[in-house]
């Protein structure tokens, strides 16, 4: 029993560390998007990628709300044709919500509010997003 166990923890290590990795990647390319270096739909694409692949293997390894986090992020990307000092930031938030759960190695306890909060703070920055963007149009 010990065996799989020990295989069960270096998988949720190296889930660990390769979100890490994720998160700077999308960091990464948020300030490349955002700073004119990349294209837009290329970035875009590659950051729908990652939140993509985060969601789907964040229950698998213990951390739904990453998951949830992660969904959110990827509904947020959907809605993108382009990325400002608005969108940059709000991906970042995103993004620390993340690295903060996944540093402290375990999920946030179930408490009733938790997935709503998260819910919340995303459509506060979705419908921040889109009335800038609106703005900007007329």
């Amino acid at each position: 029993m010990g065996n799989a166990d020990d295989i069960v923890a270096r998988l949720k290590q190296d889930f660990i560390e390769d979100t890490l990795e994720r998160a700077d990647r999308i960091e990464t390319t948020i300030d490349r998007v955002a700073g004119g270096m990349d294209k837009a739909d290329v970035g875009i694409a590659e950051l729908r990628r990652e939140a993509h692949t985060v969601k789907g293997l964040a229950g698998s390894f213990g951390f739904p709300l990453v998951g949830a986090i992660a969904h959110r992020m990827e509904d947020y990307i959907a809605e993108l044709t382009e990325i400002d000092d608005l969108e940059a930031a709000s991906l970042v938030d995103f993004t620390t919500w993340i690295r903060e759960i996944i540093e402290s190695g375990t999920n946030p306890a179930f408490c009733a509010h938790c997935r709503p909060e998260v819910q919340k703070r995303g459509m506060r920055i979705a419908s921040r997003t889109r009335q800038q963007r609106m703005t900007r149009k007329f």
